[in-house]
């Protein structure tokens, strides 16, 4: 955050210490899930929570809010857009798209419930079911297809 200059004030930046210390695990662990890289998950990390200072007051903070800055972020972020081209490797969950490892992400690191991604999302339960039931299978695949090549 250095070089960026915002009005503190004494009770938002109390409650920001606290929310950011209550949240920034699941919010790196999402970003880093998404880009596959620390450095940049960190940097994401670090814009996400200025940003939810920057654009809601303090008494709007919550994991909801929290978690579609998330999704935001991440869907109009150049450098998320820039790492996945140069991560493309063969570990799989960074083959599935990003839609789906952010999904998978809130599912599995964050455990939010379905209906809390649909909200997130704005789409319906069986869309992130569906998308859940995907990602797993594919992984479960890409996990088989490994083992195999151990094995050989």
């Amino acid at each position: 955050m250095r070089g960026i200059s915002l009005p503190f004030y004494f009770t938002d930046k109390r409650r920001l210490k606290e929310f950011v210390k209550k949240h920034k695990k699941d919010v790196y662990q999402l970003c880093f899930l998404i880009t596959g890289d620390a450095g940049a998950a960190e940097k994401i990390a670090m814009d996400i929570f200025t940003q939810l200072y920057r654009d809601y007051p303090s008494r709007e903070w919550n994991p909801q809010v929290l978690y579609e800055n998330v999704k935001n972020y991440v869907g109009n972020s150049l450098l998320v857009k820039r790492v996945e081209v140069r991560e493309r490797s063969h570990d799989a969950i960074m083959m599935l798209p990003v839609h789906d490892r952010l999904i998978l992400g809130l599912a599995s690191v964050s455990s939010l419930s379905i209906d809390e991604i649909s909200s997130i999302f704005q789409v319906s339960r069986q869309h992130v079911t569906k998308s859940l039931y995907q990602s797993r299978e594919f992984l479960l695949k890409q996990n088989k297809k490994q083992r195999l090549k151990l094995l050989s």
